[in-house]
């Protein structure tokens, strides 16, 4: 059971298995391309790191979860991790260019969206690889149409297989389907990354509200200002803060209310002139 920096909160690692770390040894950027913004990494470097090895490129994983300090590509990989940065980059899947994979009975080869061109030369070979894509398309056919209908579209959708992945429209795209899949349908050796520009300057505003309620009716006001980040704050979390007295200078700072907002915004953007009236600092 392949398993990153072991930060799921779920579960996930429980298993009869012998759990492999790739952190220690598998962590290296193997090369970057910028004009194309992309990038290949094994499954073991850590969010953090790898960003500061792209630092001087000007570009970035997009991808950011709570766990950035420590959470590995390929666990990130494993369950199609997103983080407040989702407004902005979307989530894992939307962010791979391509997987190197090792099935259980050695079958290895490199996936991500494959045009009918390609699908023909693969099944030509006749090998593993070509049989395992038999075995999608046809199930891509089978169930297209459910699939279309039943999955849920919305753009956190994280949990299960991506079988919308294998849709036409979506490119037959391998690499999606398996992302997500927690280690048990593949190993992921290697990923091709796509990245996205460093936003050099960005202001944080804070918004409160009385409700958790009220905060979720805010958001679609709040998303034309297309924030690159936007995260909640619950007043549970606050209490306890204030119990241990931790943090009192920034408990200060913010706006009264029981639950708070907290979109970050381009700066350069908010300082065009743009109207920013629902986003004033104060309980809305």
């Amino acid at each position: 059971l392949s398993r990153g920096g072991g930060t799921s909160l779920a579960g996930q690692c429980t298993n009869t298995a012998v759990v492999i770390d790739w952190s220690k040894y598998c962590h290296e950027v193997e090369s970057v391309d910028e004009d194309a913004r992309t990038c290949v990494v094994q499954p073991g470097i850590v969010l953090d790191e790898l960003n500061r090895r792209l630092a001087s490129t000007g570009l970035r994983f997009g991808p950011e979860p709570a766990t950035h300090m420590n959470c590995t590509l390929g666990g990130m990989i494993g369950n199609n991790s997103c983080g407040a940065t989702a407004q902005r980059t979307g989530k894992v899947v939307d962010n791979i260019a391509a997987l190197e994979v090792l099935c259980y009975d050695g079958t290895r080869f490199w996936c991500g969206p494959t045009s009918d061109e390609e699908y023909a030369e693969i099944e030509r070979h006749g090998n593993g690889r070509a049989t395992i894509y038999r075995q999608l398309r046809r199930l891509r056919d089978e169930y297209a149409d459910r699939v279309r209908e039943r999955f849920p579209d919305i753009p956190r959708r994280v949990s299960g297989y991506n079988l919308d992945s294998l849709l036409p429209e979506h490119g037959f795209d391998v690499a999606g389907l398996l992302v997500g899949s927690e280690s048990t349908l593949v190993t992921v050796l290697r990923a091709k990354l796509k990245l996205v520009p460093v936003v050099r300057e960005r202001t944080l505003v804070v918004l409160g509200y009385p409700s958790v309620a009220k905060a979720g009716d805010a958001v679609p006001a709040i998303l034309p200002h297309e924030p690159i980040a936007l995260e909640g704050l619950d007043h549970r979390l606050i209490t306890d803060e204030q119990v241990k007295h931790l943090n009192p200078d920034a408990l200060r700072e913010l706006p009264e209310g029981r639950y708070q907002l907290m979109p970050k915004i381009i700066k350069a953007l908010a300082d065009s002139g743009t109207p920013f009236s629902i986003l004033t600092k104060g309980t809305v």
